[in-house]
């Protein structure tokens, strides 16, 4: 709701309730849901502009390869999510040399969809990956990343061997030599996101 128009909604409560204290309750109503859309907004957007892998899963995807004697259920789809999961998780390893990313973080919306999935019991996947709901999400988004997402102290950096036959090393070097930018391209590889598509 733009600011013009949640002005134009109380302006309207306040000149049609004829009991100051109905157009208060109501008025305090409107401005805690639209305190929440904006702190769900303002959190999305700050977790996508992080953001440098995304992905889209379509929970009605099945339809397409549904095949003349071949039946899919829904709850064998479902299984694809942690497919692409596995990809963003995969991308953060080796793409940061940090190792797979171990949290999923989504909204509450999408818990029953995570129930339908194997190896998932109470939070867990597997004992590979963690799952948390926050309301502060919106509807269709699962983030994974690393633990030291947004907690970054060094950034690892690969030094090739000169003689042959000698293996490539790895560095980690503090983040205090790297410039802002360096630093902000750094944390943003180790986060992905899957939009889910077509979950009621």
């Amino acid at each position: 709701m733009e600011n013009r128009d949640l002005a134009k909604t109380i302006l309207d409560i306040v000149n049609t309730e004829t009991n100051d204290y109905d157009a208060i309750d109501k008025v305090i109503e409107i401005l805690d849901g639209y305190s929440i859309i904006s702190k769900v907004e303002e959190n999305a957007k700050m977790l996508m502009e992080n953001c440098a892998w995304t992905l889209r899963w379509d929970y009605n995807g099945l339809e397409q390869y549904k095949v003349k004697d071949i039946t899919i259920f829904q709850k064998e789809w479902n299984q694809t999510l942690i497919t692409k999961i596995n990809q963003i998780s995969a991308q953060i390893s080796q793409a940061t040399l940090t190792g797979p990313a171990k949290i999923i973080k989504t909204h509450p919306h999408l818990k029953k969809l995570f129930e339908t999935l194997e190896y998932y019991k109470d939070g867990d996947i597997l004992g590979r990956y963690m799952v948390e709901y926050d309301e502060n999400l919106y509807l269709n988004e699962v983030f994974i990343y690393q633990s030291t997402w947004n907690k970054v102290k060094s950034i690892p950096k690969t030094t090739v061997g000169i003689a042959d036959g000698e293996m490539a090393t790895v560095t980690f070097i503090p983040t205090s030599d790297f410039t802002i930018d360096e630093n902000t391209e750094f944390n943003s590889k180790l986060i992905g996101c899957i939009i889910v598509d077509n979950y009621e």
